[in-house]
């Protein structure tokens, strides 16, 4: 078996299985991975092919699947039969990715987990971002400079769309890709490497 050097950054475990955040890609995990684009489609396992270009996969809890980040938001939806990973960095958000109808008629998330990401303190953004995201109160100013909380606009958004869904995240935890060093960030560091955040059904 190839060794795999791969080291765990984070892990939450659930009823059906552990979400697990890894440095690089975990070489002795079979998991199933897409080419991420910032888009909003999600494709069920069966149809990946290669180089599929979707940010988000539905999967049964028969299979092991992962989503890359270096600052964008993973989430977790976990239904009865079916779970999905999916990628979303703001331009997802803006088209609406995470609330997908897809996640809504095919998984029916009961349980929601949003992982490691950026912080609102540390997402800074120029004046052309009100034209994305209209409403004021996701926005802060600090020395001049433009901040936009990710975070909350994606639990509100979540809320309004899956109302009996339990939804958590990671505020509480205050949990930052660009603060905490062990996570690989692009906007701290520039870097091509990525968090491999992998859900492993039990």
């Amino acid at each position: 078996m190839e060794k795999d050097n791969s080291k765990i950054l984070f892990k939450k475990e659930f009823s059906q299985g552990n979400f697990i955040v890894y440095n690089s890609k975990p070489k002795n995990v079979n998991h199933h991975l897409i080419n991420q684009v910032h888009g909003a489609k999600i494709v069920r396992i069966e149809n990946i092919k290669e180089n599929c270009k979707a940010d988000g996969i539905v999967s049964s809890f028969q299979e092991s699947i992962c989503i890359k980040t270096a600052d964008c938001l993973p989430i977790l939806y976990l239904g009865k039969d079916k779970y999905s990973l999916v990628h979303a960095g703001w331009k997802g958000l803006v088209n609406k990715i995470h609330i997908s109808n897809m996640l809504n008629e095919e998984v029916k998330p009961k349980e929601i987990f949003i992982g490691p990401s950026i912080c609102k303190s540390c997402f800074e953004v120029k004046e052309n971002f009100y034209q994305y995201f209209k409403e004021e109160k996701y926005y802060s100013k600090v020395d001049k400079k433009i901040y936009f909380d990710l975070m909350q606009y994606t639990i509100d958004t979540l809320k309004n769309k899956f109302k009996d869904s339990n939804i958590i995240n990671n505020l509480q935890e205050q949990i930052c890709t660009y603060h905490m060093e062990r996570f690989n960030s692009f906007r701290r560091d520039g870097t091509d490497k990525r968090n491999y955040n992998t859900f492993i059904p039990n």
